[in-house]
């Protein structure tokens, strides 16, 4: 029997499949496939079982013999796969490299599948993905309706409301100014906002920085006013575990009043008590980001609105725009809520000019990703031979890409904010374990709308050197509909394409 057992062990070790496991991904299946043929055809007419008169039949064991070699030589391969493959936490190939690769149409085809699914679970009337490969878009596609009542299929020019990814790219005018040094970002933002007040914490005077604002440490509140007379008398009990309640149940949230200009805006909140002292405590504001805009306001001498438009043209963001209810923008989406009886209607009337910089941004997903290209570019310019540098330098993408001490984020427990970012780090606890990959993300949450920009680098050093620019994947999403949590399908999309043998 070990004679057997050698000699199809030497079978084996020159079949093609073997040699090239090591190359085509370790596709175990198809070497599983491989070895049994060639016991077959060694055995010269020996078969597998196929009905009960096959096993009837074999009166001499020699099904039982096959079944013994075929089970040593895939134990061999097995112990081949092992033996070959390094758990270290450093190994040089990561471990895409041990999956089978995808072809494009493939990584489409499961990754409209995941959009399906997400759509179908929240029943979103209508749903927009774009993903890009290293700077290119590769597939882009809509899925149901931008407008229900008249039948209008969502595209990828689909215009929807982007929610709180306004806030990545209001950091990217931010992270201009500040390298341009024209904005100090430690500095207390009286001394571009002389007018706003002075703020006290327990009887003590306290500064905010615009570096607290954009990480969301401020002290600022949320759209939750009576959170501040909840929060003090927990605190007057010595307990402060209350939590702020959920921004769609709030009436601040659905303001129809317009807002002229940043200043009025300010006006909704600045005479309101912090909710801590700042840099303590992490609460996500988009109110603090109005702060932001005013900042900005300071320095360029210009409307924040004009400020941020310039910057849409400059990026190439030809269907980005402001989100006024007034001029006519050609294929924008309507917007739908879930009623009581969880029922799709249309979603009452609102206006967002309160908060342009944190979440009044429409966008499509093409010119999403073209956002995300020039923040990946900026990222890894110092690692190519382009002359062309970023819109940001290298090491202010660091920065801004860089997880910030005590925050955090609802959209991945694994992660916390960085600088208007959703910030994920790469973590392994043990050997072999778990492997998190850094990422950046964003979600959004509108009236009406949901939204996740998705960016993920590639696991390579980051010394290694690039023959073109950006590399990574991008994702984003943009559905129709409130309070739909897309991170969780973008990022399984995302590591999909990533495995795409055709990038």
């Amino acid at each position: 029997m070990m004679n057997n057992i050698t000699k199809y062990r030497q079978i084996i070790s020159h079949s093609s499949v073997y040699q090239n496991l090591d190359k085509d991904g370790r596709d175990l299946f198809r070497f599983q496939r491989n070895v049994y043929q060639k016991i077959v055809n060694h055995k010269n007419g020996l078969k597998p079982y196929s009905s009960e008169s096959n096993r009837d039949n074999d009166r001499d064991g020699s099904g039982l013999n096959l079944k013994i070699l075929y089970s040593a030589v895939l134990g061999f391969a097995g112990f081949h796969l092992w033996k070959n493959s390094n758990c270290e936490e450093n190994r040089e190939n990561s471990i895409n490299d041990l999956l089978p690769k995808k072809t494009l149409n493939e990584a489409i085809n499961i990754a409209r599948d995941l959009t399906i699914k997400v759509k179908d679970e929240y029943g979103c009337p209508g749903i927009v993905v774009a993903v890009s490969i290293d700077g290119k878009q590769v597939w882009s596609e809509g899925i149901g309706y931008s407008d229900v009542e008249n039948r209008i299929s969502c595209t990828p020019d689909t215009v929807m409301r982007i929610a709180s990814i306004s806030k990545p790219i209001t950091m990217a005018v931010v992270g201009k100014l500040w390298e341009d040094g024209k904005l100090n970002i430690d500095k207390p933002i009286q001394q571009y906002l002389p007018d706003f007040p002075q703020k006290e914490v327990d009887g003590k005077k306290v500064q905010i920085t615009t570096r607290q604002l954009v990480s969301h440490l401020s002290g600022i509140r949320h759209y939750d006013k009576k959170y501040l007379e909840k929060n003090k008398e927990k605190n007057d009990k010595n307990n402060d575990t209350n939590t702020p309640t959920s921004e769609f149940e709030l009436k601040e949230y659905y303001l129809k009043k317009n807002f002229k200009n940043v200043t009025e805006s300010l006006k909704l909140f600045q005479d309101d008590p912090l909710v801590h002292k700042p840099g303590s405590k992490f609460l996500y504001t988009s109110h603090g980001w109005t702060v932001v805009s005013a900042v900005v306001e300071a320095i360029t001498k210009k409307q924040f609105a004009d400020v941020i438009k310039d910057v849409f043209k400059q990026f190439g963001m030809e269907q980005t725009y402001l989100d006024e209810n007034e001029p006519l923008i050609y294929n924008r989406s309507r917007n739908y809520i879930k009623n009581k009886k969880g029922k799709l209607v249309n979603a009452q009337y609102v206006d967002n000019s309160y908060k342009w910089a944190g979440g009044g941004y429409l966008s499509t997903v093409g010119d999403l990703l073209k956002f995300a290209h020039i923040m990946l570019y900026s990222l890894q310019a110092n690692q190519s031979n382009s002359k062309k540098s970023g819109y940001l330098k290298a090491d202010t993408m660091k920065t801004i890409w860089t997880l910030v001490d005590n925050t955090k984020i609802n959209w991945d427990k694994d992660g916390g904010y960085g600088m208007g970012w959703g910030v994920v780090p790469e973590k392994q606890e043990y050997g072999c374990g778990r492997q998190q990959r850094y990422y950046v993300t964003h979600t959004g949450g509108a009236v009406g709308a949901s939204s996740v920009l998705v960016i993920l680098p590639p696991s390579e050093d980051n010394s290694k050197t690039f023959d073109s620019l950006p590399k990574g994947v991008c994702v984003t999403m943009i559905t129709n509909l409130i309070s739909v949590s897309l991170n969780k399908t973008a990022l399984e999309i995302a590591k999909t394409f990533e495995q795409c043998d055709n990038k």
